[in-house]
């Protein structure tokens, strides 16, 4: 399971007090859109044009966000810190049945249904 882009987008949105799909050079928002770019590069496994689809920017932008990333984070102590709190609370999220008992009898149901309906319509 992925984390969501808009989830992604109003977690940096909230944490930076900023809006990442504003069209302005700040660099808190330029900051915001690298992270953006980042974490939707690892999480999703998107192409760049899907993920520069997302924020209004083309996959050169793109390419360029993920050099930055890389720069920064090996240079820039705050943005390192920023950018691992942010991507803790994009982290996708997991539904864990607690009784896989009751999870595996009702897969075994269903299977047993699908195989009886399947000899019934061969018939």
């Amino acid at each position: 399971m992925h984390a969501q882009p808009i989830h992604i987008i109003r977690n940096i949105n909230e944490s930076l007090n900023i809006d990442i799909l504003q069209e302005t050079r700040k660099r808190e928002v330029v900051e915001g859109r690298v992270i953006f770019a980042k974490l939707m590069h690892l999480q999703n496994r998107h192409s760049l044009a899907k993920i520069g689809s997302f924020i209004n920017k083309d996959h050169c932008t793109i390419i360029h966000y993920l050099k930055v990333h890389d720069n920064l984070f090996a240079t820039d102590k705050n943005y390192q810190k920023t950018f691992r709190l942010i991507s803790e609370t994009c982290k996708p999220t997991f539904f864990v049945s607690q009784n896989l008992q009751e999870l595996k009898t009702c897969y075994l149901k269903i299977r047993r249904y699908e195989t009886s309906t399947n000899k019934k319509q061969h018939r």
